[in-house]
C-alpha cells in the first residue's frame, strides 16, 4: 500500500494531480480520483499539489516501534537539538539587543548616520542621513513619496566612496575622513567595521559646518605634522644628530592646535 490515500470526501476529480503524477498512478473515474498502489513511488508530487488537501499521508505515527525512539542516538540527536534549539534563542536575543541598542545609539546622533549590511543593504540609519540624500535618487517613476525602505549602498553614494566601503568591509580596516559628496552636500565622511563583512557605519559630517570644517583642518595639520615628526627623528638617527629641541617645537606646535595630543 503507498504512504499516500485519497480522501474521496474531499475530492472533486480537479485532474491537477494527474499532471504531476511521474508514473501514471492517479486516474480519475466518476468524478474522483483514484490512485493504482502498484504503480505509486510514494514521490509526493500529488500530496504537494492537491488543492483540496484531500491527499492525505497514510502513516500512522503512533504505531511506529517505539524502539527507534528509545536508541541512545536518538536521545543524544534530540538533546543535541534542544541544544542548539537553545543557542539559536539565545543569538537571536542577542542579535535584536544589538539592534536595539545601534538604533538607540543612530537615532541620537547629530551626524548623518548608516548601517549597512553585508549585502550592501541599509540597516539602520538617521533623518540626518535622509535629508542629506538626493531626493530624486529615492524616487521610482511617478513615485509621490521618497522611497526609505529597501534601499542600497551603491544607489546613493558616488563611486569612489562606494569602493572606499567594499576596502573596509572587506579588510576590516577603519577609514576615516574622506572627503566625498552625498546628495547636494560636500562631507567628511568616517567608515567603520562594526563585524567584519557584515556591519559596517557610515558617518557624513557637512563641510560647510564650521565646527566640522575645523576638525578637518586639525586632522590634516596634525597627519603633516606627524609625518614631518617621523622623518626628522629618521634624520637625525641617521646623522647621530640631537634632536630633542626639534621634535620639542614640533610637538608644542601640535599641542597648541589640539591640547590633547599625546604626540603618538
Amino acid at each position: 500500500m503507498s504512504i499516500f490515500t485519497v480522501n474521496k470526501s474531499l475530492c472533486d476529480g480537479c485532474n491537477v494531480c494527474l499532471k504531476v503524477c511521474p508514473n501514471n498512478a492517479l486516474t480519475v473515474s466518476l468524478g474522483l480520483c483514484v490512485m493504482d498502489y502498484d504503480k505509486c513511488m510514494a514521490c509526493g508530487n500529488c500530496f504537494k499539489v492537491c488543492p483540496k488537501n484531500a491527499i492525505k499521508l497514510n502513516i500512522r505515527f503512533d504505531k511506529i516501534n517505539s524502539s527507534i525512539f528509545s536508541s541512545d542516538s536518538y536521545n543524544q540527536q534530540k538533546e543535541r537539538i534542544k541544544t542548539l534549539s537553545s543557542e539559536i534563542d539565545i543569538a537571536q536575543n542577542e542579535l535584536e539587543i544589538e539592534r536595539n541598542n545601534l538604533n538607540n545609539i543612530v537615532s541620537k546622533l547629530n551626524e548623518a548616520v548608516v548601517i549597512v549590511g553585508k549585502n550592501r543593504e541599509l540597516l539602520l540609519y538617521n533623518k540626518s542621513f535622509i535629508d542629506m540624500l538626493d531626493k530624486k535618487s529615492l524616487c521610482f517613476i511617478n513615485c509621490s513619496e521618497p522611497k526609505t525602505e529597501n534601499l542600497m549602498l551603491k544607489e546613493l553614494v558616488n563611486d569612489d566612496l562606494y569602493k572606499r566601503f567594499l576596502e573596509v568591509q572587506n579588510s576590516g580596516k577603519d577609514q576615516l575622513w574622506l572627503n566625498s559628496k552625498l546628495g547636494d552636500f560636500t562631507v567628511s565622511t568616517s567608515i567603520y567595521s562594526i563585524r567584519r563583512g557584515e556591519k559596517i557605519m557610515l558617518i557624513f559630517r557637512n563641510i560647510a559646518d564650521s565646527l566640522v570644517a575645523r576638525q578637518e583642518a586639525t586632522k590634516q595639520i596634525e597627519a603633516v605634522i606627524n609625518q614631518n615628526m617621523s622623518m626628522v627623528q629618521k634624520i637625525g638617527f641617521l646623522l647621530g644628530e640631537e634632536i630633542a629641541a626639534t621634535t620639542k617645537v614640533l610637538y608644542k606646535t601640535m599641542t597648541t592646535i589640539d591640547p590633547k595630543y599625546d604626540g603618538k
